[in-house]
């Protein structure tokens, strides 16, 4: 949903005070991270009143930490060296803000232009902390916002993976696979790989990923999922992987129980910000960096939050014209903020995703004749996820907490 400029002042008032004064990075809380910009954004984009944002700030705002000042600066030297490093989050972000500044081109092309200088490209960064940079990078496009610019860029350098940085590098991803295939395909094999079992022994969660890059069998296993996906028509694979976010997302919740898989219901989202970024990468090896990546973090996801069965039939039944009307009327209420239970954010994010999904397959394919089209592709889908979303959820699960309730898993 496109924002309208009304709430615009607000939102980048209320972004630069939290920004000025609050750390990316907030280790005493669940996600160890600063949900407030990714908050407000999720709203700015929802076409927010000025109170609800406002609103919004002031609930988020108490619980955060303050910036620390890093051991030392960042400079072209050393900022591939200390990738990884959390301590150096202020001098990380000092050295992104004075670099976008200084490029003589569009604030949109500096991000292309600082994602993939150096030797360690930053756009492998983008996958870390279950692919927060990627979210705050394609907000910042889409709300045309430097700040969050440089917060992406900055989340990418302190997320910033080894292990997925070595996977998506990898020598043999150089060749095409002698068999590529789908991604659903390849979903269907990963959830019977032996290769997986027992890697997750302390149940769900992905903040224990590394479990998964521990195991030498394992970690090849992915490496060979990685490499498998077809990766020929990056376009028809952007489809097919929302397809698979949206399925992933509603076809594992359990009838007549109100949780939703919290790190599967992050997927269409990762997938609608690839879908923004992708166009402005013009060499097709960076797209398909992208699209692997994004692949990676899925894949990480499934395994991670112990394969759950996706079974098609528990996701909502195809909806007559009729019910179309009602469910688009229904989601367009709903993401308007009509109903008080939806004050989660993370709920808000992945209906709003669902939403951009559909209507960029609508328009894929044109507008005329509404119904027709929302009928006849996978733009129903999406709104079929949406729909049972609004009508079920009350709840997350899967972040490993204690006595919280699962899915239908394979250990």
């Amino acid at each position: 949903m496109a924002c309208e400029y009304r709430s615009r002042s607000d939102f980048n008032r209320l972004l630069f005070k939290a920004h000025i004064s609050k750390a990316l990075l907030q280790p005493h809380l669940p996600t160890g991270h600063n949900e407030l910009h990714t908050a407000l954004a999720t709203l700015e984009h929802l076409r927010a009143s000025p109170g609800q944002l406002e609103s919004a700030y002031e609930s988020v705002i108490r619980d955060l930490r303050g910036k620390t000042i890093s051991p030392g600066l960042i400079d072209r030297t050393n900022k591939d060296r200390l990738l990884g490093h959390q301590n150096y989050e202020t001098a990380y972000m000092t050295y992104y803000m004075m670099q976008a500044n200084l490029l003589p081109v569009a604030w949109k092309d500096r991000a292309v232009i600082l994602l993939l200088e150096g030797p360690k490209p930053l756009i492998y960064g983008l996958f870390g902390g279950h692919g927060r940079p990627l979210i705050y990078l394609s907000d910042a496009i889409e709300l045309a916002n430097p700040i969050m610019l440089s917060q992406s860029l900055t989340l990418a350098s302190l997320n910033y993976s080894a292990e997925i940085h070595e996977i998506l590098t990898n020598p043999v991803l150089e060749e095409q696979h002698n068999d590529p295939q789908d991604p659903g395909f390849i979903i269907d094999r990963v959830s019977f790989d032996g290769r997986f079992s027992g890697v997750m022994r302390s149940g769900p969660g992905f903040h224990d990923v590394d479990n998964i890059f521990a195991l030498r069998l394992a970690k090849d296993a992915i490496i060979d999922y990685v490499h498998q996906l077809d990766v020929r028509d990056p376009n028809r694979l952007v489809r097919q992987l929302s397809e698979l976010s949206s399925t992933m997302l509603s076809a594992t919740h359990k009838p007549n129980q109100p949780a939703f898989d919290y790190h599967l219901g992050r997927l269409p989202t990762l997938i609608n910000s690839v879908r923004v970024l992708l166009p402005g990468l013009e060499d097709p090896a960076h797209k398909t960096i992208l699209l692997r990546g994004f692949w990676l973090v899925m894949l990480l996801t499934y395994i991670t939050q112990l394969r759950p069965v996706i079974d098609p039939a528990l996701s909502h039944r195809m909806l007559t014209v009729d019910e179309m009307e009602t469910t688009l009327a229904t989601v367009r209420q709903a993401l308007a903020g009509a109903r008080e239970r939806w004050a989660d954010m993370d709920f808000l994010r992945a209906l709003r995703s669902l939403w951009e999904l559909s209507e960029a397959e609508r328009g894929r394919l044109g507008t005329s004749n509404e119904m027709e089209l929302y009928l006849q592709t996978s733009s129903e889908l999406y709104l079929r996820a949406a729909l049972k979303l609004i009508d079920h959820w009350e709840k997350w699960t899967g972040r490993g907490e204690q006595g919280e309730e699962t899915l239908n898993i394979r250990i």
